[in-house]
């Protein structure tokens, strides 16, 4: 998972800065991971981390020691659309190259 991560983010944070929902998601997995793991994965997100801009490195740390995903993400679940996230669901499968579950196709 650090390893895709490294590549998803390709060398800058913006996405973390601007996508909350992505901070969130990037942020409880990291706090789940039991310590060993997290202590596995840690030299390769720090390398990750490293290669971002400081200011984007900057931005990151002031929003983790505020606790908060992004100022614009107050209450922003609301705006998940479902029918739209799922549209894409078959093409990420076939990116992928996981077989897609019948039962996550019909949500």
């Amino acid at each position: 998972m650090a390893a895709w991560i490294e590549g998803f983010l390709g060398g800058s944070g913006l996405l973390l800065l601007h996508d909350a929902a992505l901070w969130r998601v990037l942020d409880g997995w990291v706090t789940a991971l039991p310590a060993d793991a997290f202590t596995t994965v840690l030299p390769l997100l720090r390398r990750t981390f490293a290669r971002f801009p400081g200011p984007e490195r900057r931005q990151m740390g002031e929003r983790a020691r505020a606790g908060a995903a992004h100022p614009a993400a107050e209450g922003g679940e609301g705006d998940f659309d479902e029918a739209r996230a799922a549209a894409v669901l078959p093409l990420v499968a076939r990116l992928l190259g996981v077989e897609l579950r019948a039962s996550i196709c019909e949500k």
